[in-house]
């Protein structure tokens, strides 16, 4: 055996001369090469091992370099079921590899465990005394056995763990240091990373900087989430009622009603897990479904939700009584008017609400005989008023104006040649607004091409504002599911925007200093107040003519970014 033990030891350092000498120089090298061709495709392995290797490599080693000597433990919590007992060694050997000392991992199985599994559990519990076993007897379902696991819990952190799951050999680390510099957090949540066939880490699932309480009514996407041990246990820990969506179950009932600020984005792909087989994916599909509608109902009777693009869609109830609205729709620009009788006629056979008023801007100076149209028509209809605006007036003073004049509750501002395609749309636009913390509103857009115009705007890494999935076909459901899914976004814009009165009120308007931007302006401000800008995709509306350049709609918030990964994986949202 000893020649080949030799040879062994021989290839190693062969391999580690390799990495050292040719593989990370050359790596470096195309990474410079890359980034000049930004963004880079996030399904790629090749894109993935650039990006990890030079920007998110780097960025732990920066955090880990803090070493706070009193970084907390977490305690990991792993309910076991007879499942593929390789899976569950991997599983396993990832925690036992961490780099952190600060941990445990508390087991619990039925006693009917198979006898290879209880072997294994039993051999890795003889290697680490971290590693804490309890059998049940009476264990009536997985509830019952996460709850024991937590019971077992000696840390102030927990993290779920189901047994095919797997962590990056630093991940505790990086959490612990990261939950020490900020004390106050409630939540921690990292991004994660799914293995291919060959064991490979090769999807990234990179997320948002901000915590998204609408993206997670379309379902779970905290990759690793670390709880307060405290405040779980306070909010009931895992119910039965849940099913095998429980890390799911808790995420809702967590994280309801706290605000955005305690909870903590840790960008690093410390989660490895594997893509769901098609029949465990439909069962946990319908246990989160499930489980989103009972917490709908709590916080909204009568809600329900469906299953689409294997991520959930709510349906909220109306509000009754439905709130007066005022559609101001911006004509200016607009040569003429002629359009305008077919224009209101697709506008109103759309929707069946009763309790609308139409105000229309236009410019003064359009022909005569338009406006002699235009007028026999407002007579005609009790609904439409006319507004005659100054010849290139910003758009903030004429949407502040149009403001003044109009008398509804509810505030809907749409360009000129923005048409709905959804039946029903305002009817369901109202009622996702009328919620509690949702500031505005607005549907997907769709180009006469069948494309993506935008899905909101996100501030990106560099500060700027930048439109979301523009020119993504119509029915691409996109990175993440992202142009199929309800989130929130950083700001909105004149093409299409509900809101309340109170809150446009409340918050000044539109500032007549950013104009063609001042949409935009106005939800940002709104989200530093904690509201939310919603982004609602089951609404379409046909866009006739294309986005405004994007030099007339970038602004700058230094310091601010939503898209910490995203810049350098640009193509996840298609930032434009």
């Amino acid at each position: 055996m000893e020649p080949y033990v030799a040879e062994y030891t021989a290839w190693l350092t062969k391999e580690e001369q390799y990495q050292k000498t040719a593989y990370e120089p050359f790596l470096e090298q195309f990474w410079e090469i890359a980034r000049l061709l930004r963004p880079l495709a996030p399904d790629q392995v090749w894109a993935y091992t650039l990006w990890q290797h030079n920007v998110e490599k780097p960025r732990r080693k920066s955090l880990l370099a803090a070493h706070a000597p009193d970084a907390p433990g977490i305690s990991l919590l792993m309910p076991l079921t007879n499942a593929d007992a390789d899976d569950l060694e991997t599983s396993l050997a990832s925690v036992l590899a961490q780099s952190s000392p600060h941990w445990e991992l508390c087991l619990t199985a039925a006693s009917s465990l198979s006898q290879p599994m209880q072997k294994l559990v039993e051999k890795y519990a003889a290697r680490d005394t971290r590693i804490h076993v309890q059998f049940l007897n009476d264990a009536r379902d997985l509830s019952t056995l996460a709850n024991t696991a937590l019971e077992m819990a000696r840390f102030n952190w927990v993290c779920l763990l189901h047994q095919e799951d797997r962590l990056a050999k630093d991940a505790l680390a990086c959490c612990s240091q990261a939950l020490a510099d900020a004390p106050d957090t409630l939540l921690l949540f990292t991004d994660a990373v799914e293995i291919n066939e060959r064991e490979f880490p090769a999807k990234p699932y990179c997320q948002k900087s901000t915590w998204d309480e609408e993206l997670l009514r379309s379902g779970d996407f905290a990759g690793l989430p670390i709880f307060q041990t405290a405040h779980l246990r306070k909010i009931g820990a895992f119910r039965s009622e849940a099913g095998s969506a429980l890390k799911y179950d808790v995420l809702l009932r967590y994280s309801a009603e706290k605000a955005r600020s305690s909870f903590l984005h840790l960008p690093f792909l410390l989660f490895h897990k594997r893509a769901l087989q098609a029949d465990s994916d439909i069962h946990r599909l319908e246990s989160a479904r499930c489980v989103l509608e009972e917490h709908l109902n709590n916080e909204l009777p009568g809600t329900t939700v469906s299953i689409k693009h294997s991520y959930f869609q709510p349906h909220y109830p109306h509000p009754d009584p439905f709130p007066s609205v005022s559609l101001i729709i911006d004509m200016t620009g607009e040569q003429t008017l002629a359009l305008l009788e077919s224009y209101l006629q697709v506008i109103c056979t759309k929707t069946a609400y009763k309790n609308v008023e139409i105000c229309l801007l236009y410019d003064a100076e359009i022909p005569l005989a338009q406006r002699a149209r235009a007028k026999r028509l407002a007579a005609s209809d009790q609904r439409l008023s006319l507004h005659a605006m100054a010849n290139a007036s910003p758009q903030a003073e004429r949407l502040n104006c149009a403001v003044q004049e109009a008398h509804g509750e509810i505030l809907g501002f749409l360009r000129g040649d923005v048409l709905p395609l959804t039946e029903g749309w305002l009817e369901e636009l109202v009622s996702v607004l009328c919620r509690k913390h949702v500031a505005t509103v607005a549907g997907k857009l769709i180009s006469r091409d069948q494309r993506t115009l935008h899905a909101g705007y996100l501030v990106d890494a560099e500060g700027i504002l930048k439109p979301l999935f523009h020119d993504l076909p119509r029915t691409d459901s996109g990175y993440l599911g992202y142009n199929c899914r309800a989130t929130s976004v950083d700001a909105l814009d004149g093409l299409c925007l509900f809101t309340k009165r109170a809150t446009w009120s409340q918050n000044a308007g539109f500032d007549a200093c950013k104009q063609e931007a001042c949409v935009q302006d106005f939800c940002l401000r709104l989200g530093e107040t904690g509201l939310r800008n919603v982004w609602w995709p089951y609404v379409e509306f046909l866009v006739q003519k294309p986005l405004p350049p994007q030099d007339d709609l970038s602004m700058l918030r230094p310091g601010h970014s939503t898209l910490p990964n995203l810049c350098i994986l640009g193509s996840t949202l298609s930032l434009s």
